[in-house]
């Protein structure tokens, strides 16, 4: 309602409906990859994947909005739509969350705001035991992230009703999550768990999740990328959480940064690490598209 209450009025700017918070994230990506004033750039959230839909099937089709430069961001998810329409970003990874969390990500995060260069033995340090922690804290979810894609699968399937994690925190399943030591799961096993916290939903045999399990789990980088996002930003914030700690109590560095420069993460997490995060090239290629320096050029793009 709010798009059909001022597109008229605005027909020469750029429209984007995101999911939920995905603007902190997606904002940044076209100021720097395109000559977009950010004043022109208006942004509507919606209410996840089906939302985004919905409202394309309601646009796309309508006549009255073909002079107007109108994009679609949605997240892969477990289940990537069947088909895609061009005018629809889909991640490549599970969530905009995943371009959080890889090694590159966290490099760029160690040095710029602890001020640490690369060739230095606490970066060194910091790092490799990063990739460790990831490793482990992948390996130990693995089994909750095949149910849920078995979850997610079956739901796509069938009209059954939403399994919700919205205010699921996997870190209530680990022991404490330290740079520095090695994580573990404070539960005794994921199959119990499940049966005693998610009891009304659908029961999958072991195979199958086995199955689940091992088309995410191919290598560590297949587990960063097709792992729920919203677990891995978890991590991270985690991670950030225990090094922050250790700076200010004199632990872990073995020469102290004179000053760093993180907060503490909270709720803003994905508008403060958006910078460190990572861009696909697919992103770049998808934003540069609708970089047009006229409407009609868009035009012909549109209708081949």
């Amino acid at each position: 309602m709010k798009f059909l209450s001022s597109y008229k009025d605005n027909k020469e700017k750029l429209f984007c409906f995101y999911e939920g918070e995905d603007s902190k994230y997606y904002e940044l990506r076209w100021r720097e990859n395109t000559t977009w004033d950010e004043d022109d750039i208006i942004f509507y959230p919606c209410d996840g994947k089906k939302g985004i839909m919905y409202v394309h099937s309601k646009l796309s089709n309508d006549e009255r909005f073909n002079d107007i430069k109108i994009t679609y961001f949605i997240d892969r998810d477990f289940v990537p739509l069947e088909k895609k329409p061009d005018d629809v970003y889909e991640t490549p990874c599970y969530s905009i969350e995943n371009f959080y969390t890889t090694h590159k990500a966290f490099k760029r995060l160690l040095k710029s705001e602890f001020q640490i260069n690369t060739i230095d033995p606490d970066f060194i340090m910091i790092y490799e035991d990063y990739k460790k922690r990831l490793k482990e804290f992948h390996e130990n979810t693995l089994i909750f992230n095949a149910w849920l894609k078995c979850i997610r699968m079956n739901e796509s399937e069938s009209e059954v009703e939403r399994v919700s994690v919205t205010n699921f925190k996997i870190s209530h399943c680990l022991n404490d999550v330290k740079i520095d030591e090695q994580i573990t799961l404070k539960i005794d096993n994921w199959t119990d768990y499940i049966k005693t916290n998610f009891p009304d939903a659908k029961q999958f045999e072991d195979f199958e999740i086995e199955e689940c399990a091992k088309s995410i789990s191919e290598n560590e980088s297949c587990m960063q990328q097709m792992f729920r996002g919203k677990f891995e930003i978890e991590f991270l914030g985690l991670i950030i959480k225990d090094l922050y700690e250790k700076y200010k109590n004199n632990l872990y560095f073995n020469d102290k940064p004179k000053r760093v420069y993180i907060r503490q993460p909270g709720k803003e997490v994905l508008s403060t690490y958006s910078q460190f995060a990572d861009t696909p090239q697919t992103l770049i290629e998808f934003m540069k598209k609708y970089d047009c320096e006229s409407i009609s050029e868009l035009n012909v793009e549109k209708n081949g």
